[in-house]
C-alpha cells in the first residue's frame, strides 16, 4: 500500500490529541532510526580496511583511506595540508571514491 506526503500532512492535521501525536512522532523516530542502520549497514558492505573514501566535511570534500572500521564509524586517514590526519567518520557520511 502506498500512502503519498499529501495523505500523511492530513492525517497529521487531524490529530487532535497530545497523546495521539505523540505517538506519531515515536513511531516516525523509529523509521527515521531503522532507515539510518539500513544505510550505515549498505555503506560497511561495501568500505573495507584500506578502501579509498570521501566524504564532506566543513573544509570541503575530504578524500582518505579507511584504517579501521567499526560498528557506526570508520578511521579515515586523510593526507593534506589543512586537514591531515585520522578522524573518527560515521559510516552514513561516507562514500566509495
Amino acid at each position: 500500500m502506498s500512502y503519498s506526503i499529501i495523505d500523511a500532512e492530513l492525517f497529521i492535521n487531524s490529530i487532535e490529541s497530545m497523546e495521539d501525536l505523540n505517538r506519531v512522532i515515536d513511531l516516525i523516530k523509529i523509521k527515521q532510526k531503522q532507515l539510518r542502520s539500513v544505510a550505515a549497514s549498505k555503506v560497511k558492505s561495501q568500505i573495507s580496511v584500506g578502501a579509498s573514501v570521501y566524504f564532506n566535511s566543513k573544509g570541503g570534500t575530504q578524500f582518505g583511506t579507511v584504517k579501521e572500521v567499526k560498528r557506526t564509524r570508520a578511521v579515515v586517514q586523510i593526507e593534506g595540508d589543512v586537514m591531515s590526519g585520522r578522524y573518527n567518520v560515521p559510516l552514513s557520511m561516507l562514500n566509495v571514491a
